[in-house]
């Protein structure tokens, strides 16, 4: 989760992000066509190479369904599960109430 400030206002990105050095691209490109069928993109900045996914339609369609069915094994999983919760209050737009908007920086404190 982001908070954007532009032209005045304040806006939520939801967004979903592997970090890598840039040696790893290839992999980075092959992680992206084979799990997530072309979902995405992928940036090279200068030592490396990131992947992120932003439209909230591929995040709850792909990825979530992605990580519920291969569980992350670290505590990853916690982050996950909380990020998966703020997810799910954008999607029924719970972000754009106070309340929601308490809800998701607790969560996002919580990890």
């Amino acid at each position: 989760m982001s908070l954007i400030y532009q032209n005045f206002f304040f806006f939520l990105r939801a967004e979903f992000l592997i970090h890598l050095h840039n040696k790893d691209t290839k992999l980075l490109k092959e992680f992206q066509a084979f799990f997530f069928n072309g979902v995405g993109s992928i940036v090279s900045r200068k030592d490396s190479v990131v992947y992120h996914v932003t439209k909230l339609d591929d995040l709850v369609n792909v990825i979530i369904p992605h990580f519920n069915k291969y569980n992350l094994q670290s505590a990853k999983s916690i982050d996950f599960l909380l990020w998966k919760q703020c997810i799910y209050l954008m999607v029924v737009k719970k972000h754009l109430t106070l309340e929601g908007l308490e809800k998701i920086n607790h969560y996002k404190r919580s990890n």
